[in-house]
């Protein structure tokens, strides 16, 4: 398992752990102080069911079922046809590689590591 905290520059924390060992687990969530948001299934291709959790009530939203590599795919021929800019440019691919490698290290050693 892997436990890593974020602050970020408006004071906002993260708490983010992932893991291998939870079968079955695919959910995301962000816990706010007027709302929940829950994303479950978060990772599966299909049924991807959004829920705010209000005091209130709650309110279920039903994302849009596509075929996420078609669109990526089509995406990125239509961005080397055109000679435009993919709206995720390898640069950002990398830069979620070395956040990642961060994250692993600062589990990995308990520290708090400023990006």
């Amino acid at each position: 398992m892997s436990t890593s905290r974020k602050r970020f520059p408006s004071g906002v924390l993260a708490n983010c752990t992932s893991s291998y060992g939870y079968s079955d687990t695919k959910r995301i969530q962000v816990f706010g102080s007027e709302a929940t948001l829950e994303l479950d299934p978060a990772t599966d291709y299909y049924k991807h069911r959004l829920t705010v959790k209000r005091k209130n009530g709650n309110e279920e939203q039903n994302i849009k079922e596509q075929n996420q590599f078609a669109l990526e795919m089509d995406h990125l021929s239509e961005s080397i046809m055109n000679n435009k800019q993919p709206k995720t440019p390898g640069e950002e691919g990398l830069q979620d590689v070395r956040l990642m490698q961060l994250i692993y290290e600062a589990a990995r050693t308990g520290r708090t590591i400023k990006v």
